[in-house]
């Protein structure tokens, strides 16, 4: 997916189908390995409109993410499991421990856009 555009990936994300828990791997990937691409506009992916007091940072996104990425994977791709559960180990040192964390508001408003679009 490294070749779509940011924008192809985001709709495959938003899509039901085999692709959707790599899409969501590849958004995490993509913030991960190039943060500033991402610009406050950007940062809710486009895909809803948050009335908290900040936007989630580039880690609590990655972390939605991955998360949505292993919820996703009805495929077994163990894998990539495997490398994103190593990632999240490391990402949950810069996180907040707290059930009304940013990055599980997030990956809640993500939740709540893909039953919509079902």
């Amino acid at each position: 997916m490294k070749s779509l555009h940011d924008n192809e990936v985001k709709r495959h994300a938003t899509m039901h189908g085999p692709m959707q828990y790599l899409a969501f791997d590849e958004l995490a990937c993509r913030i991960r390995d190039n943060p500033a691409s991402w610009s406050q506009s950007e940062r809710s992916g486009g895909w809803t409109v948050f009335d908290w007091p900040r936007m989630p940072n580039v880690y609590e996104m990655e972390w939605a993410f991955l998360k949505w990425s292993q919820f996703l994977n009805d495929v077994g791709n163990y894998e990539l499991m495997r490398m994103q559960d190593a990632r999240l180990e490391k990402l949950e040192g810069r996180l907040d421990d707290n059930p009304d964390a940013l990055e599980i508001k997030y990956f809640n408003a993500i939740g709540k856009l893909l039953r919509r679009q079902e």
